[in-house]
């Protein structure tokens, strides 16, 4: 039964989400699309159909190990194909412009995501419960978190903030934990202040390790080796858990379906317009766009900041592979190649965010470098039906979702303007309000499933149409293009956080 609380909560949200299809009506009407309804209700009904019918069928693929008939995911068909066939009619048949061709088919894909993404976010939040295995709440609710764990804290040239993290794992609510700090061949003094926290442990109970210097993942592979716990959790040396995260992440793993546990990683510092930006960004994220992976337990990446794993499963898949930059996306698609569930729960991290475009560009273009490495890697999830929802759900989602809005994004923006320089602004001063508002409502819903602290993002939402999108999608399209023209190969190195003040 819902607390008042969440009541309260689920009633915003509802009334938050009719406006929110009003505003998206509005927009329809006065952008005079006769065709988007069609254009969009009928994708949309295709893939709620196929959805259910292929997680009706997702249990039988876990159980069955044998390989699956060679198929494309019709979920392509439905988010991609059936959008461009209307587009294509809309030109031949209703005479429309290039420019109304291009803003037509991104009008689709919104209003999409609108109609399928947030009814599922609302389900994830209020209704759908972790515990698939069908425990009872009070079970559940009484876990003694007795699952041993290992919380392996891969560190280079981290000095400034080693010790803040140990110190959020050693005061986090769970007992039965062993700590291990890998020193990756530091050049400062990371080693130094780690090691003043072995008086207070035993050898089983804190270990601190050093080696040559070989990279993230070679360091993450270092510490499994000597870890004892039957989960083991990654956790970043510039992140800080929450007191309950390692509880509310290990007790996920009663249900034998799950092979891993996302947390919720929120921002530590937001003292500048950028860092807003970026918690907008991570709102919009984690409580928007992850609601429907969630619910078919295909959670494309487990964050270095505080993800939980079953250190068998890490064990047969390999470990972590040194072919790409982004070994948490890696790992976490190699254990939903095992069938099992991947899931995230309210369990928070805080991690620290580029407080500059500078350190923003190099972050992102590393992680967006590594999206293309990664998923040109797994390519052959697509044709594969063994992998599940994976294959009919989570991986053409993701990989639309990264390929197509950067790229349609500056198209729209370049005939836009020469649009307004051939003297037709007037026609989108109204629907780029409604827009915008439109924008704000759904930040707003974001905010509500998110929890309180989160009110202030509200007021950067327009930066989520105009400006900071506009800058992620740049460091996209340059991060597509350097992989697919000079190569997936390149030196993986440490990114250490500079300058940071210690956390209150």
């Amino acid at each position: 039964m819902m607390a008042n609380e969440e009541k309260r909560s689920l009633a915003a949200v509802l009334v938050l989400s009719v406006i929110a299809y009003a505003l998206a009506a509005l927009l329809v009407i006065i952008s005079r699309f006769e065709m988007i309804i069609l254009s969009t209700v009928a994708p949309a009904a295709f893939t709620a159909i196929y959805l259910v019918i292929s997680h009706s069928r997702s249990k039988k693929f876990r159980a069955n190990k044998k390989k699956n008939k060679q198929q494309l995911p019709l979920i392509i068909f439905g988010l991609a194909v059936i959008p461009i066939i209307f587009s294509i009619i809309l030109f031949i048949f209703y005479s429309y412009s290039v420019y109304l061709l291009i803003l037509s088919f991104a009008t689709e894909l919104t209003f999409l995501s609108i109609l399928f993404y947030l009814p599922l976010s609302i389900y994830d939040k209020f209704f759908w419960k972790n515990n698939a295995a069908g425990l009872a709440a009070a079970n559940y609710k009484k876990f003694d978190a007795m699952i041993p764990l290992s919380i392996i804290i891969p560190a280079y040239n981290e000095e400034e903030i080693i010790e803040r993290t140990i110190e959020s794992v050693i005061e986090s609510d769970y007992p039965t934990k062993q700590i291990i700090v890998v020193d990756d061949g530091s050049k400062d003094q990371t080693y130094l202040k780690a090691s003043k926290y072995l008086r207070g442990f035993r050898a089983d109970q804190f270990l601190l390790l050093t080696k040559p210097n070989g990279g993230k993942t070679s360091a993450l592979n270092y510490g499994l080796c000597f870890a004892t716990g039957e989960i083991i959790v990654v956790l970043d040396a510039d992140s800080i858990l929450s007191r309950n995260s390692l509880k509310e992440l290990a007790r996920q793993f009663l249900d034998p379906s799950v092979v891993a546990v996302a947390s919720k990683v929120k921002n530590l510092r937001t003292t500048n317009t950028l860092q807003n930006c970026i918690a907008l960004e991570t709102v919009l994220g984690t409580n928007l766009l992850r609601g429907p992976f969630n619910v078919f337990g295909v959670i494309m990446i487990i964050p270095g900041a505080g993800g939980a794993f079953r250190k068998k499963l890490l064990l047969q898949s390999g470990g972590y592979d040194n072919d790409t930059i982004t070994e948490d996306f890696d790992i976490t698609l190699k254990l939903l190649k095992s069938s099992g569930r991947v899931i995230m729960v309210d369990a928070i991290t805080y991690s620290d965010m580029p407080d500059n475009l500078k350190d923003l560009h190099k972050q992102r273009r590393r992680w967006n470098r590594g999206n293309v490495q990664t998923l040109l890697k797994h390519r052959n999830v697509l044709s594969n039906g063994r992998y599940g929802m994976l294959q009919s759900f989570g991986y053409p989602m993701l990989s639309m979702a990264f390929w197509f809005p950067a790229f349609l994004d500056f198209l729209i923006i370049g005939y836009t303007i020469y649009a307004i320089l051939a003297g037709l602004w007037a026609y989108f001063v109204l629907p780029f309000v409604v827009y915008v508002l439109w924008q704000i409502v759904l930040t707003a819903i974001a905010v509500v499933l998110d929890g309180k602290d989160s009110g202030k993002v509200l007021l950067y939402s327009p930066l989520a149409i105009i400006g900071y999108k506009q800058i992620l999608n740049f460091i996209i399209i340059k991060s597509v293009f350097s992989v697919l023209l000079f190569g997936r190969k390149k030196k993986l190195k440490w990114e250490t956080t500079e300058e940071i003040p210690k956390a209150a």
